[in-house]
């Protein structure tokens, strides 16, 4: 995968995550960590991750935006070690790309395979897309059958759970995610 095919703003569309499915209009944004304007070389080994979503059932702050963010350092080819900063730091996980590409209409995708974090979430198989009504449905059967392929029992146990995630539109009309000196911290 070139170092920069990640960068950039990815929607999580299909899980079997089930706190992936508490958010709505989940997106996942991946950048060159930058200190005093000065940012890291695409080939570095480090990514900012940041998350941003709404929740299902918010009936306080329906269209309120919640942000979580991380600092990825690569351990192996597409693979990486997930740390989020601040109070949300024993929530760090393993994430490795198992697959990506373009589907049949020319949207960029990503499968992810995640570790459980410290949260007590369970290890996921995701599909992430730069549209956000996910991968065509000919790609995503596959993505299915190239699963089956692996013959891993772990990753099959995983996929026959995995369903659509909330993306409703919600943020359609907002700017892309970006993150500031406090979101950094996660309100540390």
């Amino acid at each position: 995968m070139p170092p920069s095919w990640l960068l950039g703003n990815w929607f999580i569309t299909y899980s079997n995550q089930e706190l992936y499915h508490v958010f709505r209009n989940f997106i996942w944004t991946l950048t060159r960590p930058c200190a005093d304007d000065v940012c890291y070389s695409l080939d570095a080994t480090h990514l900012s991750d940041l998350a941003s979503f709404q929740l299902v059932n918010d009936t306080q702050r329906p269209n309120a935006t919640y942000f979580g963010y991380s600092l990825d350092t690569a351990i192996a080819e597409s693979a990486y070690h997930s740390v989020p900063t601040g109070s949300l730091a024993s929530q760090n996980n393993t994430y490795e790309v198992l697959s990506w590409g373009y589907d049949s209409l020319g949207a960029a995708f990503v499968v992810v395979y995640e570790t459980p974090a410290m949260s007590e979430t369970v290890a996921s198989l995701d599909i992430f897309s730069r549209d956000p009504a996910g991968p065509s449905n000919d790609t995503l059967d596959a993505i299915e059958a190239g699963i089956q392929r692996l013959g891993n029992k772990n990753l099959i146990d995983l996929l026959t759970n995995v369903t659509k995630t909330p993306q409703d539109g919600g943020r359609d009309n907002d700017p892309w995610p970006s993150c500031n000196a406090t979101c950094r911290t996660n309100g540390a």
